[in-house]
């Protein structure tokens, strides 16, 4: 049952800090005309997912805080389901070569995210 709670209240924190991160990357980036708030979330998530896996590989930490963070926080940080649903209602509306391009930026940029996530773990540590 802690487990289950500490997914719980990680998930809640994650996602109000989804909601103003998301809103304040859509309020203030207006660089390129796909949802900028999903792909920003996406990254960071993935980032400190990347350095968060690094890091639990080095110290020894407690099941439920792995997990608050991780499944928990992040995993109610990070957006997929959002982002397929824009990708969806960018498709319909027409705008192929921009849902491309969003997909791309989110599957890539996430991946290299939580690759330099553990290379800064490594690098000071």
């Amino acid at each position: 049952m802690l487990l289950a709670i500490s997914v719980g209240v990680g998930g809640f924190f994650g996602a109000i800090l989804r909601y103003y991160l998301s809103s304040y990357f859509n309020s203030s980036l207006h660089l390129i005309n796909i949802p900028i708030g999903t792909l920003s979330v996406n990254i960071i998530g993935s980032f400190v997912m990347g350095f968060l896996f690094a890091l639990f590989r080095d110290i020894e930490i407690s099941e439920p805080i792995k997990l608050f963070l991780t499944t928990g926080l992040l995993g109610a940080l990070t957006t997929y389901s959002t982002f397929a649903l824009e990708t969806l209602l960018l498709l319909e509306s027409g705008n192929i070569s921009t849902a491309l391009f969003s997909v791309t930026l989110n599957i890539f940029g996430t991946v290299f995210a939580v690759w330099v996530g553990t290379l800064i773990y490594a690098t000071f540590s």
